[in-house]
């Protein structure tokens, strides 16, 4: 697994970005919007509860894959739940984030925008091999990004 990352980081790189890694706890991509919210990944939490509450007031307005609002809050809420592609595009829409994601897919970075007038801008990598989430940062936004997380 780690020679697929190196390519897919090598090919980040090319473009001037670095990927931020998140810890791989079920909590990535709560983690990832949670830095851009409230720059610090440590009120993920908060932003699950964010999305659960969404989901149950706004969840019938969406397609939700054939799946019914109650069991996706259910699944969604459970312990060990690993947020989706779609749950990105939902966060992104209900934190009005302009949204990047590039999916790792065939040894090729492919990217697919959610992009509105909003004035956060936040660019995601997903692994949909193993439903997990990094974010991207500028490769002079890396120092900075290291020192205001103490390392």
């Amino acid at each position: 697994m780690q020679r697929l990352y190196s390519h897919f980081d090598d090919q980040i790189n090319e473009k001037g970005f670095v990927r931020q890694h998140i810890a791989k706890d079920a909590t990535c991509l709560f983690r990832c919007i949670a830095q851009q919210v409230h720059q610090s990944q440590s009120y993920h939490t908060v932003v699950k509860k964010d999305f659960i509450e969404y989901l149950e007031r706004n969840g019938h307005e969406m397609n939700l894959s054939g799946i019914s609002v109650d069991k996706y809050v259910a699944n969604a809420s459970s312990e060990g739940y690993y947020a989706t592609f779609m749950d990105a595009l939902i966060l992104m829409k209900m934190y009005e984030i302009n949204g990047y994601i590039w999916t790792m897919n065939d040894n090729n970075l492919e990217a697919c925008d959610h992009e509105h007038n909003y004035c956060n801008c936040l660019i995601l990598v997903y692994d949909e091999s193993c439903s997990e989430f990094d974010f991207i940062v500028t490769k002079g936004a890396e120092k900075l990004m290291a020192s205001i997380q103490g390392k």
